[in-house]
């Protein structure tokens, strides 16, 4: 990520890694948002912190967008990516 400039919210995928994801952002935004699968699409209150997505074993479904209007059908457990992080889904 030093070697880009500009603004960008990435996502890759690879075929070495099936079932895996990776996501980074800089300048522009990035959200995760995440659903158990035995919750209501408008239950949940919104969290800040990463901590909560390992807080149970529960099946959960996650969803990466620019927009939380894309999200907030599905959820409102929305986590704002910031600049330089970098997301690992499995």
């Amino acid at each position: 990520m030093r070697h880009l400039e500009g603004a960008y919210a990435l996502i890759f995928k690879s075929l070495h890694y099936p079932n895996e994801l990776i996501a980074c952002k800089r300048g522009s935004p990035l959200l995760l948002g995440v659903k158990e699968l035995n919750e209501e699409s408008n239950s949940g209150s919104t969290f800040h912190d990463s901590k909560f997505l390992s807080n149970n074993d529960h099946p959960k479904e996650l969803f990466l967008s620019s927009d939380a209007n894309a999200i907030v059908e599905h959820t409102k457990k929305v986590l704002m990516i910031e600049d330089g992080e970098v997301v690992h889904l499995k």
